[in-house]
């Protein structure tokens, strides 16, 4: 909490970017649970994988980026293979009393408020410049990163350990700056 609290007082916040590209984007409505859009920005522990090419599997990956932000924020922009653009942000913050002693929810939304409910943007105008994807797939904007000192020889450490196999055979490949 301490370290949420100095750094959204800061007057830069650090950002990480992690960007994909050769893929076919993310699709599929806030609500529809078998979607590849749900999946990521609003399930737990689903798999919802339409191939078996589809990386991923047990739906717990995903959380890790939230790790690496002292905000425990992320934002996601994504544009499929359908020419549509989807974006949201997401934060997965501690459960706790409010001033009058109510449970507030751990997981909050940041997008667009139809009926007091946040969903997705999906119109291209009014997605934040800086989060505008111009080539098909998705970005994953890890809000508050801390970039200490050795963070990218650690980073290229476990992307060796967890993806050496498809490094190997050409099927994936990482640059990191």
């Amino acid at each position: 909490t301490e370290k949420a609290l100095a750094t959204i007082q800061k007057e830069k916040i650090g950002v990480l970017e992690i960007s994909d590209f050769g893929t076919s984007g993310l699709s599929g409505s806030d609500d529809n649970i078998d979607s590849s859009w749900y999946g990521l920005t609003r399930s737990g522990g689903i798999c919802n994988k339409t191939s078996e090419e589809a990386g991923g599997g047990f739906g717990i990956g995903k959380n890790a980026p939230f790790a690496a932000s002292l905000v425990r924020t992320i934002f996601y922009s994504t544009k499929n293979t359908n020419d549509e653009y989807i974006f949201q942000g997401v934060s997965k913050l501690m459960t706790h009393k409010n001033n009058h002693n109510e449970l507030t929810q751990g997981t909050g939304y940041i997008g667009k408020n139809i009926d007091n409910k946040i969903s997705s943007v999906r119109d291209f105008a009014r997605i934040p410049a800086l989060f505008k994807r111009q080539e098909i797939g998705t970005t994953i904007y890890v809000i508050g990163f801390d970039a200490y000192e050795k963070w990218q020889e650690e980073l290229f450490r476990e992307i060796l350990y967890n993806f050496f196999a498809s490094i190997h055979f050409g099927k994936i490949d990482f640059d990191v700056c």
